[in-house]
């Protein structure tokens, strides 16, 4: 999709996910709060937002994932014919397509994020390492006329469509019922499918194990392999379903039981300051700043100051920690939407087409110092005891590391790795360093009972 015609579609899409809803009733914070009735059309005008994003998403991931079947096709033509210039320019497309499509599935994060009342740990557990959904091969239209019939039916209701979210794995629809808990649906289309879940719902009824058996007797090998891949699907569906609203059970994707820490703990966060930076930048074309002592910030008008200049103020300060770029948002599954923040709509899409630029990276041993201060030991692993770990570790549980090595945390018995994800916490939803080492200690607290853990959330 050309540059233009995506940014005026990225353009309607924020509205819809972040404005629509309050533009569209004439009421204000304490009316919604007091009222019912304003309430429900409050609620129903934010549902119909949030519809209007999930229909242009939908329109523009067919184009985009269209368009990048074509021009892989014109890679595989340019390889033949061996010509390097022509398939130079292709790549370089279809790394653009991509971005694009990523960026549009967060679009739709945004919506998952608020259903989930920003819990990543939920987020976390709807995530299982799956390759994203091509829409053009898949049967989303049934996806489509279900959750249109679900706004149609009751417009306190919304059902996002998970095939075009880049995290939620689990089910077709994440249905969301005012004044109730979110849950999922599996649809039933397709023929094979309504005999399944036929047999199923049979088998539920009369709670017979020979009625299940001879109800498969006759049937061929399809679709009892049908059958037990739906039997998994609703295991897994349920499991995680179970393990969000208690807090534990078992997670099908880790293969372990697994317990969240239920403690309310506020984390601090800058996106003030950052915004505060956005508006420097856009007088002196670029802005600086160092939150608490550790966390350096940078943001740059690109078209008149280049970016890579944070690049050097970090290797000045011979700072070995990796360099954040923001867009690189739009690529992680875990990182906080961007859209939610509360930037002005054309900071965000100048974010998105890299007219503006926003780095970040923590002086990592000034944050460790911290810790020290309340007791805490740190040590760097080395290369090979963290290869060794992050073997084992899931994707979503790697150790955190700088030129190979991770770094443990130890206080008493309590001994820690540090994931990834608290410095992802940081760099996209602009957490303070001094509320992710709360939260690690909290966290900590939690678990001290247990075998060593690794921290990635």
């Amino acid at each position: 999709m050309k540059n233009l015609k995506f940014e005026r579609e990225l353009n309607s899409l924020i509205y819809y996910v972040r404005e629509y809803g309050i533009h569209r009733v004439n009421i204000n914070e304490d009316d919604i709060k007091k009222n019912k009735d304003n309430r429900h059309a409050f609620i129903s005008s934010v549902h119909k937002g949030f519809n209007l994003a999930q229909q242009n998403v939908i329109a523009c991931l067919r184009k985009i994932l269209l368009e990048q079947k074509q021009v892989k096709l014109n890679i595989k033509k340019a390889n033949v014919e061996k010509s390097k210039s022509d398939k130079a320019k292709l790549n370089e497309q279809l790394h653009k397509l991509k971005y694009q499509e990523h960026v549009l599935r967060r679009i739709i994060d945004s919506i998952a994020w608020q259903m989930l009342q920003y819990d990543l740990t939920s987020i976390r557990r709807l995530y299982h390492s799956h390759s994203l959904i091509d829409i053009t091969d898949s049967n989303i239209e049934s996806c489509i006329r279900a959750s249109e019939k679900i706004a149609n039916d009751n417009p306190l209701h919304f059902a996002l469509i998970n095939d075009i979210s880049s995290f939620i794995q689990v089910g077709d629809l994440t249905l969301c019922k005012y004044g109730e808990s979110i849950s999922f649906i599996e649809l039933k289309e397709g023929i094979v499918n309504e005999k399944v879940y036929k047999v199923l719902d049979s088998f539920v009824e009369n709670k017979c194990e020979r009625f299940l058996y001879y109800s498969l007797l006759n049937e061929g090998d399809k679709f009892k392999e049908q059958f037990m891949r739906n039997i998994k699907q609703i295991k897994s569906s349920n499991d995680t379903i179970h393990s969000i609203n208690t807090g534990e059970g078992f997670s099908p994707h880790y293969g372990v039981n697994v317990t969240t820490f239920q403690g309310t703990l506020e984390l601090d966060n800058f996106e003030a300051e950052m915004i505060e930076l956005i508006n420097i930048c856009k007088k002196k074309n670029y802005a600086i700043s160092v939150i608490e002592g550790c966390l350096l910030v940078g943001v740059y008008n690109t078209q008149k100051f280049p970016s890579n200049v944070f690049d050097y103020w970090v290797k000045d300060l011979e700072i070995e920690t990796p360099i954040y770029d923001l867009r690189q948002n739009f690529f992680d599954p875990f990182a906080y939407p961007i859209f939610l923040h509360n930037f002005h709509t054309k900071d965000l899409i100048d974010i998105v087409s890299g007219r503006m630029v926003i780095k970040m990276t923590i002086d990592i041993k000034a944050w460790l110092s911290t810790f020290e201060k309340e007791g805490y030991e740190y040590r760097w692993m080395t290369a090979k005891e963290t290869a060794r770990s992050n073997s084992k570790a899931n994707r979503n549980a790697k150790i955190f590391t700088i030129n190979k090595r991770g770094i443990e945390i130890k206080k008493g018995a309590f001994s820690v790795a540090l994931g990834g994800g608290l410095f992802i916490r940081m760099f996209t939803r602009f957490n303070t360093p001094s509320s992710i080492k709360q939260y690690l200690i909290e966290t900590g607290k939690h678990i001290a009972a247990n075998e060593n853990n690794n921290i990635g959330n």
